[in-house]
């Protein structure tokens, strides 16, 4: 397929975004649905058993209100927020949805 037309549709490399679980760094990878440990990518854990929905309770996947990306916020602090792994903007939770945080002193734009 032709480069820059996967590009243009945003399929290609893009930033996988990191979790910290029990001390350790992992890769949320979505589509696998499961995180890979950052050091060893054959440490995973499966979000699909019990262990790896506890260890992602307090997180939630939305796709950016800017490019679509799927990303991952926190439930439990909406004031941190986390670059979408595509297009970079802050993000934040606020009403069950993602929102891009803004500049201070400004409001945050919903998607």
């Amino acid at each position: 397929m032709d480069k820059h037309r996967n590009e243009a549709a945003g399929w290609g490399p893009r930033r996988l975004p990191i979790l910290h679980v029990d001390g350790r760094a992992y890769f949320i990878d979505l589509r696998l649905q499961e995180l890979r440990a950052t050091d060893n990518p054959h440490v995973r854990i499966d979000l699909r058993t019990s262990h790896g929905r506890a260890a992602a309770a307090g997180w939630k996947a939305v796709p950016c209100p800017t490019c679509g990306q799927p990303s991952v916020v926190r439930r439990d602090d909406p004031a941190e927020s986390r670059p979408c792994p595509r297009c970079g903007q802050a993000l934040v939770l606020q009403g069950g949805e993602a929102v891009v945080r803004s500049a201070p002193g400004h409001a945050d734009r919903p998607s």
